[in-house]
């Protein structure tokens, strides 16, 4: 489970293009923060802390908000729902965050981790997971670190579903019950035919290329007969017979 909360200060913000600029230029980031019948606020935060936040370990943390100018917002639980960055510096120019409800369950994808060394894989098969994450459903207080899922007793060509593994205390999986997660499978290796050899001996030569015209395999067959030393000359059709006497 996620440990004690953390606290993410911010503060007040005018909206527009200019003002976002001269944010950033002060190495603050732009967001804003709604949700659980709280009305939309346009706050800041400090960029090194958005940067830090947005590792992969902060994705269901829940914080709590800490503000001397924006009302309302102290103590806030929120989660970072999203940040936006920059395609080409990486820095990040915006963010949105979540107001929960402590009392109410939300959704929320959570990393599954594969323990244990399958059996298939002493049998010459390969783990491949299907899924690296699932959507489950529970309390903000809940929300698991990731998930352990147990392979050891997979075999060659056996799955594992998702209701073959066992969650955590209050978590629910919002998945269907047959829904794969982790398989091991085997690795076809493609098996390539030596050339035969000639009965002599001699190495075997490239396949001549098959002709599909009939009419010019006909051609150069009546001309390789043509050309065939010792072969006896054509009959000269005869003279057709004149009318003339």
């Amino acid at each position: 489970m996620k440990g004690n909360q953390l606290e993410l200060p911010v503060s007040t913000r005018r909206t527009g293009k200019h003002f976002s600029r001269q944010l950033r230029m002060k190495g603050q980031v732009p967001g804003v923060i709604y949700g659980n019948k709280v009305d939309t606020l346009q706050v800041a935060a400090e960029e090194k802390l958005i940067k830090k936040y947005s590792a992969s370990a902060f994705e269901n943390t829940i914080f709590n908000i800490t503000s001397a100018d924006v009302k309302g917002a102290n103590k806030l639980p929120v989660l970072l729902k999203a940040i936006d960055v920059d395609p080409v510096t990486r820095r990040p120019v915006h963010f949105d965050m979540y107001v929960v409800d402590m009392n109410k369950t939300v959704k929320v994808y959570v990393e599954l981790r594969f323990e244990g060394k399958a059996i298939g894989l002493s049998e010459g098969g390969l783990l491949q997971a299907i899924m690296r994450e699932i959507e489950v459903e529970c309390l903000p207080k809940d929300i698991p670190d990731f998930i352990a899922v147990d392979v050891t007793s997979l075999s060659v060509h056996q799955t594992l579903h998702i209701s073959e593994i066992t969650l955590p205390a209050g978590v629910k999986a919002v998945a269907t019950s047959d829904l794969a997660l982790v398989t091991v499978t085997v690795v076809q290796e493609e098996v390539i035919a030596a050339p035969v050899a000639a009965a002599d001996g001699t190495a075997p030569t490239a396949a001549e290329p098959e002709v599909i015209k009939k009419g010019k395999q006909e051609e150069a067959g009546a001309e390789g007969a043509a050309a065939k030393p010792g072969a006896a000359p054509a009959k000269a059709a005869p003279a057709a017979k004149s009318d003339k006497k």
